[in-house]
């Protein structure tokens, strides 16, 4: 007696390499455009010329201030 076996799913088929390397191609060539304009635009914030002076910003200082004692009528 012989079986067949019908419900058995077909061998999986090896993908040509040239369709594997277009899809990366396709996936990787817009993913580096968009990671060199995000790194193009962020540059600015991490440049060290400070193009309103040549001077360092420093913190605004706080005098402590002390009130004048106050005498009752």
């Amino acid at each position: 007696m012989e079986t067949t076996n019908e419900s058995a799913s077909p061998q999986p088929t090896s993908t040509p390499w040239v369709k594997l390397l277009l899809s990366w191609i396709i996936v990787l060539v817009p993913a580096a455009w968009g990671v060199s304009q995000t790194v193009n635009k962020s540059l600015p914030l991490f440049s060290s010329v400070n193009t309103a002076s040549s001077a360092p910003a420093t913190a605004p200082t706080m005098t402590p201030t002390v009130a004048a004692p106050t005498t009752a009528p």
